[in-house]
């Protein structure tokens, strides 16, 4: 029985982003530092790509209290639940245009983020209804050598062909290579993407605490 395949480890990642580097360019090199960001870079378009790294928030009513502060300010809100109802998601522009149609409070049936702060329309009017909200918190950082990207295993070869590509992509020169790879990782990544939603379960992210 083959032995089960648990992805690259970041310190395999520089070394293969490495080996493609000495053979395109065999006087160049290495800048240890250069290649670590270049691959932090492609873990997290990747992780983005597949919305992979979600949390979720949650909190309750406060009666006619439209803002309620998040935890910290997530890369993504990607959507709002009430009591397990889908939410309405607008701008925040929107939402103050709407504002002015409501006559105070009410059940909400929209939402929109503004910094750190989500924002219900209308006001709640009742106090303790579960207010979830499922954001895209972005990937752990990598940085020790044995560190292993939060996504599937069969997604690693294709952070290293996106960080090939932005790397390249900053070569004077080297436009046209790097647009290879840069269609080589879409080529990478859309028979994986075409298989559906990849991201995990949510991991719950505890409210902020007083110090």
């Amino acid at each position: 029985m083959p032995a089960r395949y648990d992805g690259l480890t970041f310190l395999e990642m520089k070394q293969m982003l490495w080996s493609a580097m000495r053979e395109a360019f065999p006087t160049v090199g290495a800048d240890k530092t250069a290649m670590e960001t270049y691959l932090r870079v492609a873990n997290a378009e990747v992780d983005a790509r597949l919305s992979y790294s979600m949390g979720t928030y949650s909190t309750v009513t406060v009666a006619d209290q439209s803002s309620y502060t998040l935890y910290d300010a997530p890369a993504q809100v990607l959507y709002v639940t009430l009591d397990g109802a889908l939410l309405a998601h607008v701008s925040f522009q929107q939402l103050l245009e709407h504002k002015g149609t409501y006559d105070g409070s009410g059940t909400p049936s929209m939402w929109a983020r503004f910094g750190a702060d989500l924002y219900l329309q209308p006001a709640p009017e009742t106090a303790g209804k579960a207010i979830v909200v499922y954001m895209y918190q972005g990937p752990p950082l990598l940085s020790a050598d044995d560190d292993v990207p939060a996504v599937p295993a069969q997604y690693h070869h294709a952070i290293v062909t996106c960080a090939l590509s932005h790397l390249l992509n900053d070569i004077p020169g080297q436009e046209n290579k790097a647009s290879l790879y840069q269609q080589k990782f879409e080529a990478e990544l859309a028979p994986l993407l075409s298989l559906g939603e990849i991201h995990r379960e949510p991991q719950r992210i505890e409210p902020r605490r007083e110090k």
